[in-house]
């Protein structure tokens, strides 16, 4: 809650309801944990711890959608991305797309490839990198599996109208847009 701006009983009773819901601390003491902070701090640690269990949880859920296809969610996004992809990717920018580190993205590649969903193919306007495309056996599991992601993606927004879906959406990418790095504390 920032000191700039006074907030109504309603909204405080809000935030404290999500505090003692999302923040981690013991039941006899959130409270006097949440008063050690600022107000615009209390709230700036709503909004994060808010954004890392719902990514945990959204994460655990799409586990169980592709574990019958034998896949982790990072493997079948990289064959959702090349699916729809206008182009064919090189590992780096699969990795850009994806936000997945340079040796993260290997290790993905490696597996799709010795697995058959994916192939290196020579880039034409360049001899020294490859692109990525899926095989026909790639394109038959995106194909079976795509209805499902359609149904896991409506059961995990399932509790938002389209109208709140989309300034959801619109809020997470100004809040993505507007993050500063912060700059690491010297321990001197």
């Amino acid at each position: 809650m920032s000191s700039s701006k006074s907030y109504t009983s309603k909204q405080s009773q809000q935030f404290n309801e999500l505090w003692d819901a999302v923040m981690p601390t013991p039941s006899a003491t959130p409270r006097s944990v949440r008063k050690q902070l600022a107000p615009e701090s209390a709230l700036q640690a709503l909004v994060v711890r808010s954004i890392i269990q719902l990514s945990g949880e959204i994460e655990k859920r799409m586990e169980t959608f592709v574990r019958p296809f034998d896949l982790t969610p990072s493997r079948m996004g990289v064959l959702l991305i090349l699916t729809f992809s206008q182009e064919q990717l090189t590992p780096s920018e699969l990795g850009e797309r994806l936000f997945v580190t340079r040796g993260n993205m290997t290790g993905l590649i490696e597996g799709l490839v010795s697995d058959g969903l994916v192939q290196r193919v020579r880039r034409d306007n360049d001899r020294r990198a490859h692109g990525l495309e899926l095989t026909a056996q790639g394109r038959a599991l995106v194909k079976e599996y795509f209805p499902h992601h359609r149904r896991a993606l409506a059961s995990l927004t399932a509790g938002l109208t389209p109208d709140e879906s989309l300034e959801l959406a619109t809020l997470l990418q100004k809040l993505r847009a507007g993050m500063l790095d912060p700059e690491p504390p010297s321990r001197d």
